[in-house]
């Protein structure tokens, strides 16, 4: 065990718990910093001074990475060039096809799946801005190129029971059901417990076909205040309001089997992006510390 691990989780029957349990958070953060060989992305990357130590990063990246650990931004991707205007800062999250349904044979309730089994899920990104400037100046736009499979050929050999599958896969965005409040900082935030960090508040979307997400200057604190800001989606299958249906742990027709994540810097000054992470419901309740009295409660 690792000196510094300090919980285990191993659940009795699978590797993917089920149901509606605290620990069954899914979530995938993927670190800004995290310098990945694309040609073999899965190929484990100490980044030294680290201390976090990241194992998922995008493959894609544009910006400054730092070298020098006592940095306060060293955990941070740093956008301070006019030549990153209009152009995409982040992109290809790897791994970007690990979220499924994973419903094992069960049939779980409404609740169930939207809060704990993916069928509801939460893009969230942490960053700040130097400056003090406030104005309604877009600076970023984010938008989640998703692949599913929509035909499928599957051949049985007369000598093999192998089953093999013909992936031809679409390519769309990611239909958002609400976006973030718009409002200037700062209205339309709080401040989560435990030290934890700025939230952005939601607003409900009463339009549909919704596929990108717009940051504002005003949206972010002034001078070096880190936000977290979030948006969710539906994965139920309404096409008309939310968007196909997602895995149940191998691909399928109709289904989403990857869920990408697409940055694109449209100026206004320097920002610096910490992490950015796909999470259910229950995962972003429980990594914003909700059940943080009931981890430090002591036994009787």
């Amino acid at each position: 065990m690792d000196s510094n691990c300090l919980i285990i989780l191993k659940p009795e029957d699978y590797t993917h718990g089920n149901e509606g349990q605290i620990l069954n958070a899914r979530a995938i953060q993927y670190e800004t910093t995290l310098i990945l060989n694309p040609n073999n992305p899965s190929n484990l990357v100490i980044r030294q001074g680290d201390t976090t130590r990241p194992v998922f990063g995008f493959l894609n990246r544009r910006g400054r990475v730092l070298t020098d650990s006592t940095d306060p931004n060293f955990n941070r991707l740093i956008i301070d060039s006019a030549e990153l205007v209009n152009q995409v800062i982040l992109s290809e999250p790897w791994p970007s096809n690990q979220l499924s349904l994973a419903l094992i044979g069960t049939n779980p309730d409404s609740t169930t799946l939207n809060n704990y089994l993916c069928e509801t899920l939460i893009f969230s990104i942490n960053l700040r801005r130097v400056g003090s400037e406030m104005n309604n100046d877009t600076v970023l736009r984010i938008e989640l190129p998703y692949t599913y499979l929509y035909d499928s050929a599957y051949i049985i050999p007369p000598d093999s029971i192998t089953i093999h599958h013909k992936n031809v896969v679409g390519y769309e965005n990611i239909q958002f059901a609400n976006l973030p409040s718009p409002a200037q900082y700062p209205s339309g935030t709080y401040e989560l417990a435990n030290g934890r960090g700025c939230i952005r508040d939601t607003i409900p979307l009463e339009i549909s076909d919704v596929r990108a997400i717009y940051i504002t200057k005003q949206m972010l604190p002034p001078n070096n205040k880190d936000i977290t800001i979030s948006v969710y989606f539906k994965l139920n299958r309404d096409l008309n309001r939310h968007n196909h249906e997602l895995k149940d742990e191998s691909p399928d027709v109709d289904r989403i089997d990857s869920i990408k994540i697409k940055v694109t810097y449209l100026g206004g000054g320097p920002l610096m992006i910490d992490w950015v992470r796909i999470e259910t419901p229950h995962a972003k309740n429980y990594l914003s510390g909700k059940f943080d009295e009931r981890f430090l409660k002591k036994d009787d």
